[in-house]
């Protein structure tokens, strides 16, 4: 995929691709993380920040799960967006075990999910439709690989992220102390 777009912010016009990560791509997103992580639309979970090695945490399981879409927007050589997800299945069984119950408490176990890991944009690409994009590559990608649902969370305090997953089309289903989160789903 190279989703090849202009746009134009701030009279400057810029030239947007949205493609496949490589690992080229890894000091990018570093510093993509590092852009956000202080913000209120991100906030720190861990102390000090995600480091290096917590990112390649976030990513690196991904490697191996069924389905998985992990999609880059550059702009000019810099990482300006991500998108990330996968089969909910290998999240819920070895990442977040406790959840299985909830799932199935809720009648969330007769669909096939797929699980919205993350988004994250730029703070100097944020507030305009980039996001809208990603997540329409993944929604795209989701419904290609016959799953019926879309699932994500976010952390409470990212009201950013929550409006913005509201007005994707996500409803919220349950909030988790395990950690702090919110869950969303949506219907494809």
């Amino acid at each position: 995929m190279d989703d090849t777009r202009i746009m134009a912010r701030e009279g400057v016009v810029l030239r947007m691709i949205i493609r496949p990560y490589s690992e080229d791509d890894f000091r990018g997103i570093v510093a993509l993380v590092h852009s956000i992580q202080d913000t209120e639309s991100w906030p720190i979970v861990y102390p000090g920040g995600w480091d290096k090695e917590r990112i390649k945490q976030e990513f690196d399981p991904m490697k191996e799960y069924k389905d998985s879409l992990f999609l880059v927007s550059e702009s000019q050589g810099i990482i300006t967006g991500l998108i990330a997800g996968h089969d909910l299945e290998p999240f819920i069984s070895n990442e977040m075990l406790h959840l299985t119950n909830k799932f199935k408490e809720l009648g969330l176990t007769n669909s096939k999910f797929f699980y919205q890991r993350d988004i994250m944009i730029h703070k100097d690409f944020q507030r305009g439709f980039l996001g809208f994009r990603l997540f329409n590559e993944l929604k795209k990608h989701a419904i290609e690989k016959g799953y019926n649902k879309l699932v994500t969370r976010a952390p409470p305090l990212n009201k950013r992220g929550i409006d913005f997953f509201v007005r994707v089309g996500y409803t919220e289903i349950f909030k988790d102390d395990n950690p702090k989160r919110v869950y969303f789903n949506m219907n494809l």
